[in-house]
């Protein structure tokens, strides 16, 4: 009978780096890149809701959709969308400069009412100076806040109303 060696084992020291692992790693890193880049970039569906000398504000049609949240211990109907203002001049945050702002947000269009779920800013299309991320128990725990009448916050949040009501399905489809 013929001795066969088995496999030789290195100390862990020794042992090759497996390189496939921080492919894995990198992988999410664009992902995640790719993702910030989407929201902040210029695709097609960005449509411009309102615009003055300081600054043009936009809705993402594109992400905009209608959906239910739990709030005060019942489901009411919600259209989640995404925001984007662009100032004319620069302003600053904590010492920063940034002309642009994206921001999600879910809009209660019955009484029309809001919360933020996040907020980035940025110079164009940059890297963001700031960003702010609500968990889901923190949007649930965050309190509605009323749409100024009146105001450019009015005209995004019926925007925001307007093109949930065109994205969602109609009630055949329901």
């Amino acid at each position: 009978m013929e001795h066969v060696p088995g496999p030789i084992v290195l100390p862990s020291w020794k042992q090759p780096r497996r390189p496939w692992r921080w492919v894995g790693v990198i992988a999410l890193v664009v992902a995640f890149t790719l993702v910030y880049d989407k929201a902040t970039a210029e695709p097609e569906a960005w449509v411009v809701i309102a615009r003055d000398a300081h600054y043009d504000v936009e809705i993402d049609r594109a992400r905009t959709k209608t959906g239910r949240m739990a709030s005060q211990g019942r489901w009411v109907n919600v259209v989640e969308t995404w925001y984007r203002t662009s100032h004319k001049l620069p302003r600053l945050h904590k010492g920063k400069e940034f002309d642009r702002e994206v921001v999600r947000s879910v809009v209660r269009c019955d009484n029309l009412t809001f919360k933020v779920a996040s907020i980035a800013m940025s110079r164009g299309n940059g890297r963001p100076i700031t960003r702010q991320v609500t968990s889901g128990e923190e949007l649930y725990r965050q309190r509605w806040r009323p749409v100024e009448r009146g105001t450019t916050e009015e005209i995004a949040a019926q925007a925001a109303c307007h093109f949930g009501d065109a994205a969602a399905p109609s009630t055949a489809e329901r």
